[in-house]
């Protein structure tokens, strides 16, 4: 009786060691999946930062070159009028020296 009673004992004891085993290995394989998914979510939150930035950067960008072509056509326009008005300017004072 007693080592039928240490034989179920020891078996008893395998079979919650190899549960206790299984039980480990799914914790480490679920601890690895957990990790893997923090890691891709970090890589998808810096993924979306960087585009963010890159985006602001780019809207800066262009509002500079949208004031800077204004800018250039503002001074393109005013230098063609500076021009014409001083042509105006010289004929009709030709005009009217030629008319004295």
């Amino acid at each position: 009786m007693h080592n039928f009673l240490h034989f179920l004992i020891v078996q008893i004891f395998k079979i919650y060691s190899l549960k206790f085993i299984n039980l480990q290995l799914d914790i480490q394989q679920n601890t690895k999946k957990m990790t893997q998914n923090f890691n891709n979510q970090t890589q998808i939150t810096l993924m979306t930062e960087r585009y963010n930035e890159q985006y602001e950067n780019n809207k800066e960008t262009e509002i500079k070159m949208q004031q800077g072509l204004k800018k250039d056509l503002t001074d393109c326009v005013t230098k063609v009028v500076g021009e014409v008005a001083m042509k105006v300017c010289f004929a009709l004072t030709v005009a009217f020296c030629i008319g004295c």
